[in-house]
């Protein structure tokens, strides 16, 4: 049966639940899981390999180099950035999200030079 289901995963396509179902089975058989959490498992495997995949293409055509990271930025090239520097910094720590604070960058692509908090 479990072969069946294989074969009906690739022609639909769902390669990561295809990938994982004897895995999942199993451990849902051993934590006694019921069938719609199982179920629900899989397609949240599938969603997130999808999410990844969207993620990888995105950057392929991206055509960058490296992926950027904020310490390759250069808070140097424009004064505005260095202005900005510490709440840009002070993003990095996610505190605004607990806050339930909005974050609004505006400037021209790829200029970034101007960084807002504002409460929700």
């Amino acid at each position: 049966m479990v072969e069946k289901i294989i074969e009906q995963c690739k022609q639909l396509r769902l390669k990561a639940v295809m990938l994982n179902l004897d895995q999942v089975i199993e451990h849902a058989s051993t934590q006694n899981w019921p069938c719609l959490k199982t179920i629900e498992h899989l397609f949240d495997l599938e969603l997130e390999q999808r999410r990844q995949n969207r993620i990888f293409l995105m950057f392929k055509r991206s055509n960058l180099l490296e992926k950027p990271t904020v310490d390759q930025f250069d808070f140097d090239h424009h004064s505005s950035r260095k202005k900005q520097k510490t709440k840009i910094l002070n993003l990095l720590t996610l505190e605004f999200i607990r806050q339930k604070m909005d974050i609004i960058l505006i400037g021209n692509p790829g200029v970034g030079n101007y960084v807002k908090h504002s409460l929700m």
